[in-house]
């Protein structure tokens, strides 16, 4: 749902007076606040700038590729295993294995949050080699400018 509001977006700044890469650096911020939006009633400001951090990093995705698949799979992938499967937060409601440290108290959502982010960007460098080795060098896909009609006669 994102990549739409980021293909909008990036249509009605390129050209002016950015870049193509400054009109998809603000057309990604556009995409993330929308998930913070989505995701206000859920958290406090660490979880809120994670869902930012991670806005941002999938909408980057998108713009490098064209496609919205990898961030598709990723925010699947990452939501499936460590929000449901594995506990990487302070309750465990949710998850089907909660580890608990004698001793230790409950990780808080501060550090849950930076070790996610820390997961995230880990994960950035990964796909940012892939995307260089694959296309040769990192850009904004060039027809993501172009708005797509679709007519019908």
């Amino acid at each position: 749902m994102r990549t739409y509001q980021v293909k909008n977006a990036l249509e009605g700044l390129a050209g002016k007076k950015q870049t193509l890469s400054g009109a998809g650096l603000l057309a990604v911020l556009v995409g993330a606040s929308w998930s913070i939006i989505g995701h206000l009633a859920s958290g406090d400001f660490s979880f809120l700038v994670f869902i930012l951090v991670t806005g941002m990093i999938y909408g980057v995705y998108f713009l490098w590729t064209g496609r919205a698949a990898l961030a598709i799979a990723l925010h699947f992938a990452w939501d499936f295993t460590l929000s449901s499967i594995f506990q990487l937060g302070s309750t465990s409601e949710a998850s089907v294995y909660y580890v608990r440290i004698n001793g230790m108290p409950d990780f808080p959502s501060e550090m849950s949050s930076t070790l996610g982010i820390a997961a995230k960007v880990i994960g950035f460098l990964l796909v940012l080699w892939w995307v260089r080795n694959r296309e040769g060098k990192i850009r904004v896909k060039e027809d993501l400018v172009s708005p797509n009609l679709i007519i019908i006669s």
